[in-house]
C-alpha cells in the first residue's frame, strides 16, 4: 500500500503542477505487483507547446517509514536505466491505455515516440518522487548535486511525520468510498 500510494501521489503532483498533464492511472489497469507498465513507476506526458512535440516524465516514486540514500541511489539506477529513456514495453502500454480512453492524439504521439527515431532526451524529464516520515531534503540534495548526465530533473519530497497511519488512513477513506 506504501509503494502505490507514492505512486500515485507522484502522478497526482505532476497532473497538478507541471506541464505533464497526461498519465494513465496505473493502479486502474494494475492487474498485480508485477504488471501494469513493468517497472516503471511513473510515466506522465505533455505536449510542447510551442512544438507541438511529445514531451515525458519518467519517474521513480519510493515510499518509506524512514527513507535512506540506498533508496534514492536505486531509484537514481531505475531512472538510468534504458539510456533515460522508459521502456518500449510502457509506452505500448500507455499508448494502449490513451486508445481505450479516445485520447487518439496522445496515441499517435506515443505511437510514433516508439516508430520513429528515439525521443531525444532534450525532451526527457526524470522524477524522483520520494513520499517518508523522515526529512527527505539532505539525501535528495546529495544524491542529485551527484547527477553527471544532462538530463532535465525533478525532486519531490512529501513528508508525513505519521506515514504508516496516514497510509491506513487513506486506504480505510478510499476502501469506505469517500
Amino acid at each position: 500500500m506504501s509503494g502505490d500510494l507514492g505512486e500515485i501521489l507522484g502522478v497526482a503532483y505532476l497532473s497538478e503542477f507541471t506541464e505533464f498533464k497526461y498519465g494513465v492511472k496505473k493502479l486502474r489497469w494494475k492487474d498485480h505487483r508485477n504488471m501494469a507498465m513493468r517497472g516503471e513507476d511513473v510515466l506522465a506526458f505533455g505536449i510542447d507547446t510551442k512544438t507541438g512535440n511529445l514531451i515525458l516524465v519518467k519517474g521513480e516514486a519510493k515510499s518509506r517509514v524512514k527513507l535512506a540514500a540506498s533508496v534514492v541511489a536505486t531509484a537514481r539506477k531505475a531512472l538510468c536505466s534504458n539510456k533515460g529513456h522508459p521502456s518500449a514495453h510502457a509506452m505500448s502500454y500507455l499508448a494502449d491505455r490513451f486508445f481505450e480512453q479516445g485520447e487518439t492524439q496522445m496515441t499517435d504521439l506515443l505511437d510514433n515516440a516508439q516508430l520513429k527515431k528515439r525521443m531525444p532526451l532534450s525532451r526527457v524529464t526524470h522524477l524522483l518522487f520520494t513520499f517518508s516520515g523522515n526529512d527527505p531534503t539532505e539525501i535528495l540534495h546529495k544524491n542529485l548535486s551527484g547527477y553527471p548526465d544532462n538530463i532535465r530533473q525533478m525532486y519531490v519530497g512529501l513528508q508525513v511525520a505519521k506515514h504508516q497511519e496516514f497510509i491506513k488512513a487513506v486506504f480505510k477513506e478510499a476502501a469506505n468510498g469517500v
